[in-house]
């Protein structure tokens, strides 16, 4: 049904620009505990985006940032893993997950190289990333 839309979608962008079609390119997206393998369609120009996808990319944009939150508040990738088996219905495993935080590694990174503001009183780092702790007085 949703491939029926897109293409659906794609004949009246074709129409209204002049665009051609130009085959499709698979996606997978998590959408009500399920995980969806779609075959979106493309352009020529490649300007085209379905509206659908758009609604489910924001749905999906939501578990990411669910899976952020559950990380920083000191969860492991396991059970992450685990929660997001509970409300998705699907399993991930522990480098799926991590392949989620690979971006927020990296501000976390480079939050850790960078000068401490003066107004950092005291600096307190989590035991679990084998640095020492500093003190700023």
């Amino acid at each position: 049904m949703i491939e029926a839309i897109m293409e659906s979608e794609r004949q009246v962008y074709k129409e209204e620009t002049g665009d051609v079609g130009n085959g499709y390119r698979p996606r997978r997206i998590i959408y009500d505990r399920l995980v969806l393998s779609l075959r979106v369609p493309r352009t020529r120009f490649t300007n085209f985006y379905p509206m659908i996808l758009a609604i489910l990319s924001q749905w999906e944009e939501e578990a990411k940032e669910m899976a952020f939150k559950l990380y920083s508040m000191g969860l492991t990738t396991e059970q992450i893993g685990d929660i997001f088996e509970t409300l998705y219905g699907r399993s991930y495993s522990k480098s799926q997950i991590s392949k989620i935080f690979s971006g927020a590694s990296q501000i976390v990174k480079q939050w850790l190289d960078g000068p401490l503001n003066w107004y950092y009183p005291i600096v307190y780092i989590d035991a679990t990333l084998s640095i020492p702790v500093v003190e700023v007085r």
